[in-house]
C-alpha cells in the first residue's frame, strides 16, 4: 500500500505541522503555530489551501509547537470540521491545550480586549469542546470508514497528556513520536514504548516507519540529579533573601516544576527554613492550569500522587504556602523573596524582565533553550552559552548578568465614543457572520427548504430558501437561539438512535423469553427431564462488566423531563451554564486530615478570565522598542522531559522499523544521532517542508515451486503433530510454458507466454552446512528424562522446570521458546545437549 508524508512549514523556518495521505483518508498531524515571525493572516492563508482535504486531525502535545494553529483553523474553516473533520486528543491536551492557546493568542493579539483581536475566547473553548477526547491505549476503531484504519494513543512523557500516536491500516503500521522521553520526571511517567524488562511493546514492533525528530534532544543527565541542582539553586538564592524568576510553558512543563518547587518548599518547611516563602504566577490565564491538573490526577504518575498522599493527604496542587496570581502591576509592588513563574510568551516575559530584570537580587533560571523563540530569552541564552566557562552547557553555573537588551514594552489606550461603538459593532458583525455559518453548516440547508424559527421570529415568509431565512436573523441572541436549538435537536437525534437500539434489544430479549416450551411431562420419564422449564435471561458483556441501561433507574413520570445537554469537557452541571469558565474541581469527597493542613485561600486557584473577553474595556496596545539594563544573576538546567541524543539511537532500532522518517531536511536534524540510525541498516528518510513523498511498502509476493529432483533430496522433520520443515537451497530459474529449457532469472530476461518460478537442485550438489544451524521445537523436560535414565544416567528434577542429570549438568527451561544447559565442560554435558539438540528439528 502507498501512503505518502509532507512536513509543513508555515513561513517560521521549523516544522507547523504533517499531513499523512492514505488511499482514502487524509490526516494532519499537529497544527502547530508557535513562531513570532508568523502573522495570523499568513498562517491562514497557508492552512486555507490544505484543510479542505483533510479528514481526521491528531494532536500529540498541548504546546502551541502541536496546537498552535488548532483554534483558528476550526474558526475559519468550522464547515469543514462539522461536516467531515474528526480531532483527536487525550484529555489533558484538550484542557491544557486550551491554556497554551489563549496565552500565545493573547500576546499576538488575536484574543483578548485589543482592537486586533480576530477571536473571543469563546471561540477556543468551542474549539476545544470539538475534540474527541481518549484514553492512553484507547481504540479508535474507523476501520470501516477508512479502509482498516485504527489508532492508539501512547503515553510520550513529554507533558501532560502527551501521547505517541500508533496509526494502523490493513498493511501498514505508523508510529508517529515527535517528542518523548524514556524516563520518569517529577509528576510524569516515561513513555510507553518499552516494557518492564526493556523491550519494545510488540504492538508497536515491526512497524512500515517510524515518524520522528532528531532537530533537539534532552540532556544526558539523569532527571534526579538535574533536579538536585535546581533546588540547591533556589535554596542558594532564597537564603540570601533574593527573587527567582523561571520562564515556563504554562501548557508544557509548568506543572511539572511546579510540583518541583512545591516539594523543595515542603522538604525545608519542615525545618523552619524558607517557610513561607510565596510562590507568584504571572499568566493571561491566572492558575487555570493548576484547577485542570487537580481534577487530572490520574493522569501523572502515581508514584508521585502516593508521596503527596503519605505527607499530608492532598495532592501535589494543594498548597501549605502562599500563592497568588499577579499582573505586571501588582508583581512590581511585591517585596520580599519570591519564586515567580512567568508565562514563556513575549510580553509577559519582557514584562517581567523590565521590573525585576534590574534587580541584583533576582536570579533568571532558564530550564530549556527556548526552542520557542522569545527574543528577549534568546538573547540571554547567548550570553550564556557565550560567557559560561564550565566545560559542560549544564554544569549549573550562576552567571553575572549585567546587559542592556532591547524589548517591546506596551500601551495601553481604551477606546472611546465613535472608535468604541465601531469596535462593538465591528464584534457583532463578526459574531452573526460566524453563528450564520455554523448553523447553515449543522442543518445542511438546500434551497426551498424551510426553517424552524424561534416563536418570535417566525412569519409568513415560507417562499424562502433556510439561507434566506437565518440571513434575515438580524439580533445575535436570536441566532445563538436557534444554533442551540440545532444542536439540542442533533443530541436528541442520537439519543432517539440509541433509544431505539435499546429497544429492539429488548424486544430480542421478549423474543427469547416467549420461546414456547413443552411443559408437559410423560409419566414414566427419567427423573433429570422432571424440571421446569428455566431460560435465563442473557445479559450483554464488555471489558469493564456488565452493560447497564440507566434509563430502567428512571421512574416513567420523570423521563419526560430528561433534555440532552451539551457536552463539556469538564463535566458541568445545568447550574454552571450561565458562566463558561466554572471548572469542575477534583473531587466533591472530602478528605480527612487536620484542619491545620487544610488551608483554603492557598488551594483555591484563581482562574477567571473573563478579563480576556473582546468586550471587556477594549483598547489599542501600542509596541514600542525600549532599551532595558538587565543587572541580575543568570543560569541554565535543562529541565525538558526530552529523550538524549544516546537513548535515542539505542532505543528506535530495537523496534526493527523498515524505515525512520524525519520531519525536516536533513541540516536541521542531528547528524551524530543520524548516523547511529543508518549504522543499524535502518533506512532513514529526511523531509523537505512542503514537499510531499510517496511510500510504498507493499510486498511483493512469488509463486515458487519446487521442482521434483529437488523433492526427492529434501529431509522432512517432524516439529510436532501438525507441522514438518525443511531446509532448501536450490536455483532459482524462470520458465515459459512455450520453452522446454530452463533460463536463470536475469534482468534482461524475456519470454513470451505465461512464466514461472522454479527452485532445482544447485549445480555443485553442495550440501547443506550445519555450522550455525537453527533448532527449532519443544524440548519437553519430561521426555529427556525418560531418554537420559534410558542411557543410565540420573535425571531428577529438582525444582519446577529444573532437571538436574548426574548432579553435575542442570538443564533449566525458562519458557516455551528458551532452554538453558548449564554446567562444566566435560564428556556428560555434551552427551546432554546431544540429547536435547536431537529432541529439535535443525534448518
Amino acid at each position: 500500500m502507498t501512503y505518502s508524508f509532507k512536513c509543513c512549514d508555515d513561513g517560521s523556518g521549523i516544522a507547523s505541522g504533517s499531513i499523512l495521505r492514505f488511499d482514502n483518508v487524509t490526516i494532519l498531524l499537529d497544527p502547530g503555530w508557535s513562531s513570532y515571525k508568523v502573522s495570523y493572516e499568513d498562517s491562514v492563508a497557508f492552512w486555507s489551501n490544505i484543510i479542505a482535504e483533510v479528514d481526521i486531525i491528531l494532536i500529540s502535545q498541548p504546546t502551541t509547537e502541536c496546537l498552535g494553529a488548532y483554534t483558528f483553523l476550526y474558526y475559519n474553516f468550522i464547515s469543514h470540521f462539522i461536516s467531515h473533520i474528526q480531532v483527536y486528543a487525550t484529555l489533558p491536551v484538550a484542557n491544557l491545550g486550551r491554556v497554551s492557546t489563549i496565552e500565545f493568542y493573547v500576546t499576538k493579539g488575536i484574543i483578548g480586549p485589543y482592537q486586533t483581536n480576530q477571536l473571543d475566547i469563546d471561540d477556543v473553548e468551542k474549539a476545544f469542546d470539538f475534540i474527541d477526547v481518549l484514553k492512553y491505549s484507547q481504540l479508535v476503531d474507523l476501520r470501516s470508514k477508512y479502509d482498516g484504519l485504527s489508532l492508539f494513543a501512547y503515553n510520550s512523557g513529554y507533558a501532560p497528556g502527551g501521547a505517541i500516536w500508533c496509526i494502523t491500516t490493513y498493511s501498514e503500521k505508523l508510529i508517529y513520536a515527535p517528542r518523548w522521553n524514556h524516563t520518569r520526571d517529577t509528576i510524569l511517567n516515561a513513555a510507553n514504548l518499552l516494557d518492564n524488562t526493556g523491550k519494545p511493546l510488540s504492538s508497536l514492533m515491526r512497524p512500515s516507519a517510524i515518524v520522528t525528530n532528531f532537530d533537539h534532544f534532552g540532556s544526558s543527565q539523569p532527571f534526579r540529579k538535574r533536579a538536585k541542582s535546581f533546588k540547591d539553586i533556589l535554596k542558594t538564592k532564597l537564603s540570601n533573601n533574593g527573587n527567582i524568576l523561571i520562564p515556563v510553558d504554562i501548557g508544557g512543563k509548568f506543572l511539572d516544576l511546579f510540583v518541583l518547587v512545591h516539594d523543595f518548599l515542603y522538604e525545608n518547611g519542615r525545618n523552619n527554613k524558607l517557610a513561607n516563602i510565596p510562590i507568584v504566577l504571572l499568566s493571561y490565564t491566572k492558575a487555570r492550569s493548576l484547577t485542570y491538573a487537580k481534577s487530572m490526577t490520574e493522569w501523572f504518575s502515581s508514584i508521585s500522587a502516593k508521596t503527596w498522599e503519605n505527607r499530608n493527604q492532598k495532592t501535589a496542587f494543594d498548597l501549605d504556602t502562599p500563592f497568588s496570581v499577579v499582573d505586571s502591576n501588582e508583581l512590581a509592588n511585591l517585596k520580599g523573596p519570591k519564586i515567580c513563574f512567568v508565562s514563556n510568551v513575549e510580553t509577559l516575559v519582557n514584562d517581567a524582565l523590565s521590573i525585576l530584570g534590574s534587580d541584583n537580587n533576582t536570579l533568571l533560571v532558564l530550564t530549556t533553550d527556548n526552542r520557542q523563540e522569545v527574543p528577549a530569552l534568546h538573547t540571554i541564552y547567548d550570553y550564556w552559552k557565550e560567557n559560561n566557562t564550565e566545560s559542560s552547557i549544564e554544569s549549573a553555573n550562576v552567571l553575572k548578568l549585567n546587559q542592556k537588551i532591547t524589548i517591546n514594552t506596551t500601551t495601553f489606550k481604551e477606546l472611546q465614543n465613535e472608535e468604541l461603538d465601531a469596535y462593538l459593532s465591528k464584534l457583532e458583525q463578526r459574531k452573526r457572520k460566524q453563528l450564520i455559518t455554523e448553523i447553515t453548516t449543522r442543518k445542511g440547508l438546500k434551497k426551498g427548504a424551510a426553517v424552524a424559527l424561534p416563536t418570535n421570529l417566525a412569519s409568513d415568509e415560507g417562499q424562502k430558501t433556510e439561507v434566506d431565512l437565518v440571513d434575515d436573523i438580524t439580533n445575535t441572541e436570536d441566532l445563538e437561539k436557534l444554533l442551540e436549538e440545532e444542536e439540542e435537536d442533533e443530541d436528541e437525534d442520537n439519543e432517539d438512535n440509541l433509544i431505539n437500539i435499546l429497544e429492539d434489544e429488548d424486544r430480542a430479549d421478549g423474543i427469547e423469553e416467549s420461546i414456547p416450551v413443552d411443559i408437559i411431562i410423560t409419566p414414566g420419564v427419567n427423573n433429570k427431564h422432571k424440571i421446569f422449564p428455566f431460560q435465563p435471561l442473557r445479559q450483554k458483556k464488555d471489558d469493564y462488566g456488565i452493560v447497564v441501561k440507566f434509563d430502567q433507574f428512571v421512574p416513567a413520570e420523570d423521563k419526560d423531563d430528561i433534555t440532552p445537554s451539551k457536552r463539556h469537557i469538564n463535566g458541568d452541571n445545568e447550574e454552571d451554564m450561565d458562566d463558561d469558565y466554572v471548572i469542575k474541581e477534583a473531587s466533591n469527597k472530602k478528605i480527612k486530615s487536620d484542619s491545620v493542613n487544610q488551608p483554603t485561600k492557598e488551594t483555591k486557584f484563581s482562574d477567571d478570565i473573563n478579563h480576556l473577553r473582546n468586550s471587556n474595556r477594549p483598547g489599542i496596545r501600542e509596541f514600542k522598542a525600549t532599551e532595558v539594563n538587565l543587572n541580575m544573576s543568570l543560569t541554565f538546567i535543562n529541565m525538558e522531559s526530552l529523550v538524549d541524543r544516546r537513548s535515542c539511537g539505542v532505543i528506535w532500532p530495537l523496534f526493527k522499523s523498515r524505515k525512520l522518517i524525519l520531519m525536516g531536511p536533513s541540516n536541521v536534524q542531528d547528524k551524530h544521532v543520524t548516523g547511529i540510525i543508518t549504522s543499524k541498516t535502518m533506512e532513514v528518510t529526511s523531509l523537505a517542508y512542503n514537499q510531499s513523498i510517496d511510500f510504498d511498502t507493499t510486498i511483493k509476493a512469488l509463486d515458487i515451486t519446487i521442482s521434483p529432483e529437488l523433492d526427492a533430496l529434501l529431509k522432512w522433520q517432524r516439529i510436532s503433530n501438525d507441522y514438518t520443515l525443511a531446509h532448501v537451497t536450490g536455483r532459482l530459474v524462470k520458465e515459459s510454458a512455450h520453452q522446454s529449457s530452463a533460463v536463470p532469472v536475469t534482468d534482461n530476461t524475456t519470454s513470451s507466454g505465461r512464466e514461472k518460478y522454479v527452485l532445482k537442485p544447485l549445480n555443485d550438489n553442495v550440501g547443506v552446512q550445519t555450522n550455525g544451524s537453527l533448532a527449532i521445537g519443544d524440548v519437553r523436560l519430561i521426555k529427556l528424562k525418560q531418554n537420559l535414565n534410558a542411557t543410565n544416567h540420573t535425571a531428577e528434577f529438582k525444582g519446577e522446570g529444573i532437571l538436574v542429570v548426574d548432579d553435575k549438568v542442570i538443564i533449566r527451561k525458562i519458557s516455551d521458546s528458551e532452554t538453558i544447559i548449564d554446567g562444566p565442560p566435560s564428556a556428560l554435558f555434551y552427551s546432554v545437549k546431544k540429547l536435547v539438540m536431537d529432541m529439535l528439528a535443525k534448518i
